[in-house]
């Protein structure tokens, strides 16, 4: 199911429409434009005409007032004194719009003028007249209407006006008027100026739409990949962040899925093998959850987050049926690993289906965790549903606690000693941390940090163990200290602020080593090589914790240029046992050396190990064989007293 922005959306719907029926409003308005100007046109002639109309009707009546009831055509031909009064008359009428004025008649076939009062090209009487169209005098002639032929021309408005002049019910004559006049230039103007502004709108509306469509439709498929993850094209945890707020758990029931023993897939087959997996369990979920209503995420290595469209009506159980078909497809599921191996996966799954009490989403996805935690820890490949009553049973402390220990500062670190192998001497300490409940016992992080995990209390926790490490290597000026952070507490602009604060004392932050855990959830490499160029210019030392422990890169690691690195403890532990195990360290040693990094082993349980990590070369090396945590009074002391050279 994919959750859009609906405001966003809308407004981007709504602005593309907007912007086409502008086009097409200016479009018609600018087709409308000749229209309106014919119109006025019209309007203008038809005022014209009517003035002309009267005009010519006064004229009639005066020219046969004067021939006193004569035929005025034989009146005319023969009276020349009247002609040339009557030729006066009509020439006073003439303006520099109607400079044509002249009574034409019929002889036999022929039209011949009577009378010419034109100012320009006057004709004679009886001299032949030959119309442009003699059709409409004809009509005059044998209708006794008026005629009025109208002039198209581009840059004049003009009519020539035929009018009969009737005696005893007989067309004896037709007086003509030619009128034209130069179009309003005001008008015409205005129009060319409205259509060019048309045109501009039109085109500028053409290009923005062009440019709304084209950054809505780069920006759909810009979201789209950058929502996606590359490997197994589910949603990725950016996805989350974008739909956080717009997501009501009351809808929703909660489940995380973790594949079991997936860092043995690595580390026995490579990485190529760990991606089929992950391909073919996204297959699984894509194909057992529904499209459009449930949403699935791939929310870290091997852990995939599933929001599952809740049906109030069927409670839990829907949702259940869901989860458990996902389990039993991938246990059936055999995986082609090469020509020679195929290989069964199993997976854990943590279920919350009391999402309708949350108000966080963040609080939802960490019980559905709990509830994963609690598969795993009994011995995996099983859902386990949180239960409440059964959490608080458990061992893992109530996030209430936890944040009133954080609160109060009722915790302590114990430090465990890194030896450093080429002198056998203490090199650093790790500093580890522990709660102290009111009763004044330890609590230890498997207890309390899956419970805060992505939450403020981990990063307040963080800024806390910070500070309070800076207190002790102020009381304890020759020793060294080492910090686990996560991507996450690098990415905390208060955690960085904190870290540029106390890198004010050089004297101080040159003696604190940061261990980042390798982890996928390094979601920009770029990003996270300009934090930790900017912590070693603070003088900081920086390490990758946990290397080998997911889709480890040696390419990103040169970019970001760290100081050391630390192995992964599953690698370690199978040193003495598995032979892939010592290949891959081997490997990361050689690379390391090549690189100028230095190595950590940590896991030295036993004599056997610690032997191992000697004859690979590995630089440093921790774990209960050399020494464990404990408070900084006794590692000082021991500091002191020994060279910490491993004891039986």
């Amino acid at each position: 199911m994919v959750i859009k922005n609906k405001f966003k959306l809308r407004a981007i719907h709504g602005y593309i429409f907007f912007l086409i029926l502008s086009i097409f409003v200016y479009g018609y308005l600018y087709f409308l434009l000749p229209k309106l100007e014919a119109k006025m046109e019209n309007k203008l002639l038809k005022m014209n005409i009517e003035d002309v109309d009267n005009m010519l009707d006064n004229t009639i009546h005066l020219i046969l007032k004067k021939i006193k009831n004569k035929d005025i055509v034989t009146t005319l031909l023969r009276d020349k004194y009247l002609s040339k009064e009557l030729e006066t008359m009509l020439s006073s009428l003439t303006t520099k719009h109607m400079e044509y004025i002249f009574i034409i008649y019929k002889s036999k076939n022929n039209f011949r003028y009577l009378l010419d009062a034109s100012k320009k090209e006057k004709a004679k009487p009886f001299e032949l007249f030959e119309p442009l169209y003699p059709d409409r005098w004809e009509k005059v002639f044998n209708t006794g209407q008026s005629e009025i032929i109208i002039q198209s021309h581009v840059n004049t408005l003009g009519f020539t006006f035929l009018k009969p002049i009737i005696q005893n019910g007989k067309v004896r004559a037709v007086i003509a008027v030619d009128y034209s006049t130069t179009k309003l230039q005001e008008i015409a103007d205005l129009i060319s100026k409205i259509k060019v502004f048309l045109i501009g709108l039109i085109l500028f509306s053409f290009v923005i739409l062009n440019v709304t469509v084209y950054g809505g439709v780069r920006s759909y498929y810009l979201k789209k990949k950058a929502y996606k993850d590359s490997l197994t094209g589910l949603y990725n945890r950016t996805y989350l962040e974008e739909i956080y707020d717009q997501i009501n758990l009351r809808n929703y029931h909660i489940a995380l899925l973790d594949i079991d023993y997936f860092k043995n897939i690595n580390d026995t087959f490579g990485h190529e093998a760990g991606d089929k997996v992950l391909k073919e369990v996204a297959k699984i979920l894509e194909k057992n959850t529904r499209k459009f209503e449930d949403i699935v995420i791939r929310y870290g290595g091997e852990e995939f987050l599933i929001f599952i469209r809740r049906n109030p009506r069927k409670l839990s159980y829907q949702s259940l049926n869901i989860v458990e078909r996902i389990w039993e497809e991938i246990q059936k599921t055999n995986i082609k690993i090469d020509n020679e191996h195929t290989i069964n996966i199993t997976a854990s799954i943590g279920l919350n289906v009391s999402t309708d009490n949350e108000k966080f989403i963040s609080e939802a996805i960490k019980k559905a965790d709990v509830a994963l935690y609690r598969a795993k820890n009994s011995g995996r490949n099983r859902i386990e549903i949180y239960d409440e009553d059964k959490e608080n049973s458990t061992k893992l402390v109530s996030i209430n606690l936890i944040k009133d220990l954080i609160e109060e500062k009722s915790f302590i670190c114990h430090y465990q000693p890194i030896i450093d192998l080429s002198s056998n001497k203490i090199a650093y300490f790790e500093a580890l941390v522990r709660l102290i409940d009111k009763k004044g016992n330890l609590i230890y992080p498997h207890e309390f940090l899956p419970v805060i995990q992505n939450t403020f209390l981990y990063s307040k926790l963080t800024k806390e163990i910070i500070e309070y490490n800076v207190e002790i290597l102020k009381m304890y000026p020759s020793i060294t200290i080492s910090i686990n952070l996560t991507p996450s507490d690098l990415f905390n602009k208060s955690t960085m602020a904190l870290l540029k604060n106390i890198a004010k004392d050089k004297e101080i932050s040159k003696r604190i080593y940061l261990e980042i855990v390798e982890t996928e959830n390094i979601v920009s490499y770029q990003k996270m090589e300009e934090i930790i160029k900017l912590l070693k210019k603070y003088n900081y030392t920086i390490g990758i914790d946990d290397f080998g422990s997911g889709y480890s890169n040696f390419i990103y690691l040169i970019k970001m240029n760290i100081d050391f690195l630390k192995i992964d403890s599953t690698l370690i532990r199978n040193l003495d046992k598995d032979e892939t195990s010592f290949i891959v360290v081997s490997t990361i040693k050689n690379f390391c050396k090549e690189t100028g990094i230095k190595t950590v082993a940590e896991f030295a349980e036993n004599r056997t190990i610690y032997e191992k990590i000697k004859e690979l070369g590995i630089d440093y090396v921790q774990g209960y064989y050399l020494g464990k945590p404990e408070p900084i009074d006794d590692v000082v002391s021991d500091k002191n007293n020994e060279d910490g050279n491993p004891t039986e």
